[in-house]
C-alpha cells in the first residue's frame, strides 16, 4: 500500500500548473504510460511496484479534471419549469429505514424487489456517508496550509506503522476466535507452510553441505550429501527448491539401496535452461554433474514464465534444452526430468483460509480448471516433448491431482491443501505423489 502515500504529493504537485486543461493533459500522459508500462512488465512485479501503480490514480485524476474542464464549458444552467416532483430529504431517510427494516427483519419479500432495494439503500448510504466525510475531513483538510499537512502526513504514516507493528508483534490481543473445527483448521493449514523444511525426515541428515565451492556462501546454494546407501546406484538431484521440497519423498522410495545420494538447490537453477537472469546457473550444474558422474540424475525444478512463452521457428528454448542434456547425457546413465506442473495462487494457504472462513460453501472453487490449467503451461509442455534425448524420461505429477476435469487444490476429507504460500507441496500433496515416485524407483533399481 506505500503508493497511496505518494499520490498527495503528486497532487499537491499538479497544483504547479494553473490551468485545469495542463493539468488533464499530465494526468492523461501519465495514465496512458503508466498504463503501457503495467501491461509490458511482469504481472507479479507490476502489481507490487509502486511507480507502475499510479496509473490508476492518474485515471481518476483524469476524471477530476476533465469535470472541471467540462464544466467551464457548459452553459449556465436553467431552471426547468416542467419538473414538478421534488425528493425530500424526509424522503430518501423514510426509503431508507424501510429498506433496513426489510433486510433485518424479512418478510418473505420476493428477491426480485428485495434486491434493487438493497442495492438503492446502499447506493444512497454511500452517498450520504460521501458527503458527510466530505464536508467532516476532505473541505477541512483542503484548507490546510503546509506547515500542518506535513505533520498530518507524517502522523498518519506513524500511526499506520504503528498499527502494521502491533498486528504483527501483539498477535494475541488481534487474533480472532472461531469455532473449534474451524480454528482446527485454521492452525493445520497454517503448520503445512514450509512443512518440508522445518521437519526433515528421519535419518536425512546431511553428511556434509560444502560442495566446495567459491560462491556457495554469497549464492547461497544449498548442497546436501547423504550418508551412503547398501546399493550400487549413484543419484544426484539438481534444479531450484522443488529439489528440496521433493527430495524426501523421491528418495525414500528407494530404501537407501543406492551407493551414494546428493542434491544441490539452487534459487532459479531450472537445470535444462536458463532464463536471462539465471544464466551461471546451468554451468554450475554442469560442473557437479561432470564431477560426480551419477548414474541417475534428477532435475527437478517448478519452471519460470520464460519457458512458457510461444514457441518460435527454431526455437532458441528448445536449442538450449537439447544441447543442456546432451551434455548431462555424457555424464549420467538415466535422466528424470520433472514436468511442468499446474501454476496454482501463490499465497494459497492464506488464500484458502480466507475461503475457509468466509465463503466454506465455495470452496471448491479453488480447484483449478484442467483446461485452463493445461493452456497456462502447454508450451512448456511442448517444449519438453521436443528435447531429444534417448536416455531421458519427463514425468508428470499433475495426473496425481486430477480428479473429474479439475486439478485439485486440497483434501476434501481433512480440509488440508495441497500447496503452501510459496506454491510448495505440502506433506498432504506430496503423499499424493509417492505413488509416482515409487514407480520411478522400481525402475530404476530394475535397470541397474
Amino acid at each position: 500500500m506505500q503508493f497511496y502515500l505518494i499520490v498527495p504529493f503528486i497532487f499537491f504537485a499538479l497544483q504547479i500548473l494553473k490551468s485545469d486543461i495542463l493539468k488533464l493533459i499530465a494526468v492523461f500522459l501519465t495514465s496512458i504510460i503508466g498504463g503501457i508500462a503495467f501491461s509490458l512488465i511482469n504481472a507479479h512485479f507490476a502489481f507490487n511496484f509502486m511507480a507502475l501503480r499510479l496509473w490508476q490514480f492518474s485515471a481518476g485524476f483524469c476524471a477530476l479534471f476533465w469535470s472541471r474542464v467540462l464544466v467551464k464549458k457548459l452553459p449556465e444552467k436553467v431552471e426547468n419549469p416542467k419538473v414538478r416532483a421534488k425528493i425530500e430529504k424526509e424522503d430518501v431517510v423514510t426509503t431508507i429505514l424501510s429498506i433496513l427494516f426489510l433486510c433485518i427483519f424479512p418478510s418473505g419479500i420476493d428477491k426480485q424487489v428485495l434486491r434493487p432495494l438493497v442495492t438503492f439503500a446502499t447506493v444512497m448510504l454511500t452517498l450520504l456517508s460521501s458527503v458527510f466525510l466530505h464536508h467532516l475531513y476532505e473541505k477541512q483538510y483542503l484548507k490546510l496550509s503546509w506547515k500542518y499537512i506535513f505533520p498530518l502526513v507524517f502522523s498518519l504514516i506513524a500511526a499506520n506503522a504503528c498499527l502494521q507493528y502491533s498486528i504483527r508483534e501483539h498477535t494475541g490481543f488481534w487474533k480472532r476466535s472461531y469455532p473449534p473445527e474451524l480454528q482446527t483448521i485454521i492452525d493445520s493449514n497454517k503448520g503445512l507452510q514450509d512443512y518440508w523444511v522445518r521437519v526433515p525426515a528421519k535419518n536425512d541428515k546431511c553428511v556434509t553441505t560444502d560442495m566446495k565451492h567459491p560462491d556457495q556462501a554469497s549464492h547461497g546454494y544449498e548442497y546436501c550429501e547423504f550418508p551412503r546407501g547398501k546399493g550400487n546406484i549413484s543419484i544426484l538431484n539438481i534444479g531450484n527448491s522443488y529439489v528440496k521440497n521433493l527430495n524426501g519423498h523421491i528418495r525414500s522410495q528407494f530404501n537407501y539401496n543406492f551407493s551414494d545420494y546428493r542434491y544441490l538447490s539452487i534459487i532459479a537453477g531450472f537445470g535444462i535452461y536458463s532464463d536471462p537472469l539465471s544464466e551461471y546457473t546451468v554451468e554450475l550444474f554442469k560442473e557437479q554433474v561432470k564431477k560426480y558422474k551419477p548414474d541417475v540424475l534428477f532435475i527437478t525444478a517448478r519452471f519460470s514464465d520464460y519457458i512458457k512463452i510461444p514457441i518460435q521457428p527454431n526455437d532458441t528454448i528448445v536449442q538450449q534444452i537439447n544441447e543442456n542434456v546432451k551434455y548431462y547425457e555424457k555424464f549420467a546413465k538415466k535422466i528424470y526430468i520433472l514436468g511442468s506442473l499446474p501454476l496454482y495462487k501463490l499465497n494459497f494457504i492464506n488464500h484458502f483460509l480466507q475461503y475457509a472462513i468466509q465463503k466454506p460453501e465455495d470452496l471448491e472453487q479453488l480447484h483449478l480448471n484442467q483446461k485452463v490449467a493445461d493452456e497456462e503451461r502447454k508450451y512448456a509442455v511442448e517444449r519438453l516433448k521436443m528435447i531429444k534425448c534417448e536416455r531421458c524420461k519427463i514425468y508428470d505429477l499433475s495426473p496425481a491431482f486430477l480428479e473429474n476435469g479439475k486439478y485439485l487444490s486440497f483434501d476434501r476429507n481433512t480440509t488440508l491443501t495441497y500447496v503452501d504460500n510459496s506454491i510448495h507441496l505440502t506433506g498432504p500433496g506430496l503423499e499424493l505423489c509417492d505413488p509416482i515416485f515409487s514407480k520411478l524407483a522400481r525402475e530404476i533399481m530394475n535397470s541397474f
